[in-house]
């Protein structure tokens, strides 16, 4: 599954979640154009995430889901 978020001017920027293992955060690649993406593997089930944009956390401008102060994205079967 890709994630992306749209941040040209972050220094650093980070997805986090309890999904993730080894810390609850995964380090994201700058793209050119100021998008930042990673990939991760999941299994079907329901996932609370958000990114960490300079160390803030920030949700995912792009999913109106959230729960709980995190975004919410289901991966189908």
């Amino acid at each position: 599954m890709g994630f992306e978020l749209k941040s040209p001017g972050a220094k650093s920027v980070e997805l986090a979640g309890a999904f993730i293992v080894r810390g609850g955060k995964k380090p994201m690649s700058a793209q050119p154009d100021g998008t930042w993406t990673v990939t991760v593997y999941l299994t079907p089930n329901t996932y609370r995430y958000w990114f960490l944009v300079n160390g803030k956390k920030t949700l995912a401008p792009a999913n109106a889901n959230t729960d709980r102060g995190a975004s919410v994205i289901s991966v189908a079967p």
